[in-house]
């Protein structure tokens, strides 16, 4: 793994591409160890929060798909109508919060805009700092604030339009086909139930508590573990997140969650106080299987935890840039091959979006670093 001294420079807006005789380009996903086996033997209760934590890239995503992972590991939870839009409520914030840096490249005073919206409605939901703790095991911690809604009304209205407005212009980052792989997304929206699977030969959708029989990792505890979902009798690659929809990443993302916002804002029950009753996981010592999977900003993210009574004996955690490997490897492939023009490469890393800090870089400013290698894999 690689290690930094003290003083060493960082420049976070860099980042290596590795390149292979053939050619062969993809990022190494060795910095980005895997938690799981740190995560073993601890209180299975406190591995969301545990995780969040680490994660801290994208805490909002991995504090919600844990927290659902647990309601699955308790053999499933109803949530009331307003513990659901409370949380909606906070990972569409979350999602204007994380894209917000990078409208600085569209228009500076959008950018500002839509940080201080993101931000409000995120505390509107329950998240006054950068680790969210709004969900609990069968529900939410309190209602959304009234108050701080009806302050946000106004600024995403403004957002909406201004990102609509004729000089607000980006580049669509929107996915080709592509035929080495599916494409997997959950529906009905974000904290769907279902996971969907396109461009297989025979069309699916499955339960996600079904996650578990259907993944399987082609390269088992790496980082770059290259999972695979089954589909009849074969297994596909596949690649995740908000490039492959009609909106597009970044700008469009903004866009999208903005009008997912505005429905949800005209809702009763995002207003109501029904929040549901929590359940306490350390109390109940569960054993099981446990999935909790989101749809969060950069594509899914899986949580399975196994549990014996109440401890964590097994987990995987698959984040957006781990299911995209693959996906970019082959954009990264094709952009060598045609030369490594370093805007090439910059497109294909901020089209697949992976958790990397360089993704935050203002259009044309991220350094992409070739590094030849002699075929280690």
């Amino acid at each position: 793994m690689p290690t930094v001294s003290v003083g060493q420079s960082i420049n976070p807006f860099g980042v290596d591409v590795c390149v292979e005789p053939g050619p062969r380009a993809y990022l190494d996903l060795g910095a980005l160890p895997r938690l799981e086996p740190s995560l073993l033997g601890s209180p299975v209760a406190e591995v969301p929060t545990i995780v969040k934590r680490l994660c801290g890239i994208c805490p909002t995503p991995h504090h919600l798909a844990g927290i659902r992972a647990l309601e699955s590991l308790l053999g499933g939870v109803e949530l009331t109508p307003t513990a659901h839009a409370v949380r909606e409520l906070l990972h569409h914030g979350s999602v204007i919060d994380t894209f917000a840096p990078r409208l600085v490249g569209v228009d500076r005073e959008l950018a500002i805009l839509a940080r201080r919206t993101g931000t409000l409605l995120l505390r509107a939901a329950g998240c006054p700092g950068h680790f969210p703790d709004v969900a609990v095991v069968g529900g939410v911690r309190a209602p959304a604030d009234s108050a701080l809604l009806k302050e946000a009304a106004p600024l995403l209205d403004e957002l909406t339009s201004a990102l609509s407005a004729p000089g607000v212009s980006a580049e669509p980052l929107r996915a080709e086909p592509w035929p080495e792989g599916v494409d997997l997304n959950l529906e009905p929206g974000p904290l769907g139930t279902e996971v969907v699977v396109r461009g297989a030969p025979e069309p699916l959708r499955f339960p996600v508590e079904e996650w578990p029989e259907r993944v399987r990792e082609s390269r088992p505890g790496s980082a770059d573990c290259r999972p695979d979902v089954r589909v009849g009798s074969w297994y596909y690659p596949w690649r995740t997140g908000p490039a492959l929809s009609e909106a597009g990443a970044g700008l469009g993302a903004v866009r999208a969650s903005c009008e997912a916002l505005r429905g949800l804002l005209a809702r009763a029950e995002l207003y109501g106080d029904e929040v549901g009753v929590a359940r306490d996981v350390a109390e109940i010592r569960p054993s099981g299987v446990g999935v909790g999977v989101v749809e969060g900003p950069r594509g899914l993210l899986a949580h399975v935890y196994e549990a014996e009574e109440g401890t964590l004996v097994g987990c995987q955690i698959l984040t957006p840039t781990a299911q995209n490997a693959a996906w970019l490897e082959s954009l990264l492939t094709q952009a060598v091959a045609a030369g490594a023009e370093p805007a090439a490469l910059e497109r294909a890393i901020r089209l697949v979006d992976p958790c990397l800090p360089c993704t935050h870089a203002p259009a044309g400013m991220m350094e992409v670093h070739i590094h030849e290698q002699s075929g280690r894999r």
